[in-house]
């Protein structure tokens, strides 16, 4: 982000005291980050917005270098509750069906038959219990990220993330057929939610670049994957293209997120345009993995860097 942006993004709310030139331009941004973080949360129970000091607020607002690092931290917070959460269904795996330790429940079997049926249904009057637990301590609150980022400005209750994500973990600990995406996502974007609020952060400081993935022209999907689209009241034209096969569609993914982007109202949006499937030089890909027959495929990893 340039600097004339980052002084305008840094100046919006400050009084007026505060666009006297006392100083450089890079003490006039400082100030006004500093008076913006500093102001009061406008209602009492919001103890969580701006509740982190007023100098580190300001540093965050005010230098590209502030933003790398709470970014840094919630990319290592993330990757840590990531680890706990799988290593902890695992855990509760081996102990519930009786499988060595660190083999994968999907294609282990247990050696007694009460633990296949049991551990399951023990899992169901769990759930059952939770969902009586909370019918209406979260009413109201209960969003997952992409959901609070068009309905909320971004807030996640915690709770309500905490809640989610003990649903996703029993679900997959006693048996169901459940992967744990949905808690990696509602546990981190919970944790990167507070944080922000913390820091008294908005939706114009966020710049966001879409990196590798799957470009349209390689995305074919099914008749049912249009029809979600028209059930949830999309305009499908903007996302898909007929494809060669007869009653499939290809995806435009990167439209799809940036129209989700523009929606959030993020400050800055860039889209590098790099095709994971196409580009078998420098990227691996699942789908072309399977289309291939081919046993495995290699990992991409994805890192921020400010020049």
């Amino acid at each position: 982000m340039g600097k004339a942006e980052r002084q305008n993004e840094a100046g919006d709310g400050a009084g007026p005291d505060l666009a006297q030139p006392a100083g450089g331009p890079g003490d006039d941004r400082l100030r006004a980050g500093v008076a913006e973080a500093a102001a009061p949360p406008t209602t009492s129970v919001n103890r969580i917005d701006r509740a982190l000091p007023a100098w580190m607020r300001a540093f965050v607002r005010t230098r590209e270098s502030g933003l790398l690092f709470a970014a840094a931290i919630i990319g290592l917070a993330s990757g840590l509750l990531v680890c706990a959460l799988n290593q902890s269904a695992q855990r509760l795996h081996e102990i519930l069906f009786a499988i060595p330790a660190g083999a994968p429940l999907s294609i282990t079997r247990s050696p007694d038959m009460w633990r296949t049926v049991g551990a399951p249904a023990a899992g169901g009057v769990i759930l059952a219990l939770l969902a009586w637990w909370a019918r209406d301590r979260f009413r109201g609150r209960l969003a997952d990220a992409i959901e609070a980022n068009a309905l909320s400005g971004g807030r996640l209750s915690p709770g309500g993330s905490l809640y989610i994500v003990a649903q996703t973990l029993v679900s997959n600990a006693f048996g169901a057929s459940v992967g744990l995406e949905a808690a990696y996502t509602q546990l981190c974007g919970a944790f990167g939610s507070l944080l922000g609020r913390a820091l008294g952060a908005r939706r114009s400081d966020v710049v966001a670049a879409l990196g590798p993935c799957i470009a349209q022209a390689s995305y074919e999907v099914g008749p049912e994957f249009v029809a979600a689209f028209i059930a949830a009241g999309e305009d499908t034209a903007r996302y898909f293209a007929t494809s060669r096969k007869a009653g499939h569609s290809m995806f435009d993914l990167n439209a799809f997120i940036a129209e989700r982007a523009a929606r959030a109202a993020v400050g800055r949006f860039e889209d590098l345009r790099l095709d994971t499937y196409a580009d078998e030089r420098r990227f691996f890909s699942y789908r072309r993995t399977t289309h291939r027959k081919e046993p495995d495929y290699g990992r991409l990893m994805s890192a921020i860097v400010l020049k």
